[in-house]
């Protein structure tokens, strides 16, 4: 990143970045300590908002100190429980006066692209990345963009493309067919299946997980051992054998 000096002022805003990891809670204490430290206005936006405790605690402590707090969640969401559990919060907050506005814009058909572009220039500049939530929303994205298309139901074609694509990335299309009838309701079971299924066999011996370890082939021919996934070698990469086990190193 560069140094604060080599950029150019521009506006009477200042702006800090800060660098999350996955599986921490770093920016939360981040959010909990700046709410405390607000004097005049605190304006916050949050895709997937769950009103914890300790954040709304903060949260009201801040309006009640005079500070103008305002909340901005969407409308709508790829994941239907976080937003029971987002409207759940909204009562606390507004009676201490925060102010809570849900966005209902409709999504570009291009946030999917977007969203992979920039999550493939963060992890390629050196920087951390989560797996779930960007593969989500990439997923959800793709797949409202396809249902507009086809003239399907948004609802169905978000949550078919979210479990699809993270069930290709993961190589788990039956965890992630469960999980959306968990999510959505046993009548995207037999679309997700499908879609998730013919994805997982297409995308061939690739995935976010290379210690994943294999004992057969997707097309179902065995291995003569067990294969992490970082170890299998494309077909033509594979030294001629005799005895179908293709993808195994030489030993």
């Amino acid at each position: 990143m560069c140094s604060p000096s080599v950029l150019a002022p521009a506006g009477e805003v200042a702006l800090r970045v800060v660098a999350g990891s996955p599986s921490t809670a770093g920016l939360f204490r981040m959010d909990q300590l700046v709410a405390a430290i607000a004097r005049r206005s605190l304006w916050l936006t949050d895709a997937y908002f769950v009103g914890v405790t300790p954040y709304v605690q903060a949260l009201r402590a801040a309006a009640r100190d005079g500070v103008d707090v305002r909340l901005l969640v969407p409308n709508t969401t790829d994941l239907p429980l976080v937003r029971s559990f987002s409207r759940a919060g909204y009562r606390p907050l507004l009676d201490a006066g925060v102010r809570i506005f849900e966005w209902n814009g409709s999504l570009p058909g291009y946030a999917f692209a977007a969203k992979l572009g920039f999550t493939a220039l963060t992890l390629g500049a050196g920087f951390l990345g989560g797996e779930v939530t960007p593969l989500f929303f990439i997923g959800a994205a793709l797949g409202n963009a396809l249902a507009s298309l086809l003239g399907l139901p948004l609802a169905l074609g978000a949550g078919v493309g979210l479990a699809a694509v993270f069930a290709t990335c993961a190589n788990t299309p039956l965890a992630l067919s469960l999980m959306a009838v968990e999510l959505l309701g046993a009548n995207v079971l037999p679309h997700v299946a499908i879609v998730a299924s013919v994805a997982y066999v297409l995308v061939g011996h690739r995935g976010i997980y290379p210690a994943q370890r294999l004992v057969r082939h997707k097309s179902g021919a065995e291995l003569d051992a067990a294969l992490a996934l970082r170890d299998v070698r494309p077909p033509a990469a594979r030294p001629a054998q005799g005895g179908g086990g293709g993808g195994v190193p030489p030993s």
